[in-house]
């Protein structure tokens, strides 16, 4: 009894690593697929833990040929300069592989995207990227949507 109460209380003295909840919305409205998507970020050793609980496509309706979504990634990004996104780390592709007509909307499933943060300073002034990439009429292009600064550090 006594080593299953010891066990007890050696659990509850680790330390659960807080999860930032997160919501990424378009930057964009006339993006010709928009993707929106809440869930969470937590650091994970070397890298940003993001899960993506709900993720949902939605096609433009302006466009007036099928689009294909060929997969999306995140990213941790940061203002340059000038003001611009500059792009510090990339999770792995997500590979999408869906057609999307004018008008439609996919929700994906859940998924989990790790981002490495080994030998970066701080997080501070950062915050994620979704890339979407999509390729209409031949031409491959990408669309984005954007969270709320981290406040993970």
């Amino acid at each position: 009894m006594r080593d299953i109460l010891s066990a007890a209380m050696l659990t509850l003295s680790v330390p659960v690593l807080a999860a930032q909840p997160m919501t990424f919305a378009p930057r964009d409205s006339g993006f010709v697929v928009s993707s929106t998507a809440s869930g969470a970020v937590r650091k994970d050793g070397p890298f940003l833990a993001v899960t993506l609980a709900r993720h949902t496509l939605r096609a433009g309706k302006e466009s007036k040929t099928p689009t294909k979504v060929i997969g999306y990634r995140v990213g941790l990004a940061r203002n340059n300069a000038q003001g611009f996104w500059d792009i510090e780390r990339w999770s792995d592709v997500v590979p999408v592989q869906a057609s999307m007509a004018t008008g439609d909307t996919k929700q994906l499933p859940t998924t989990l995207s790790l981002i490495p943060i080994d030998n970066l300073p701080s997080l501070r002034g950062t915050w994620l990227v979704i890339q979407v990439e999509v390729q209409r009429e031949g031409v491959v292009g990408s669309t984005y949507s954007h969270s709320s600064e981290l406040t993970l550090d």
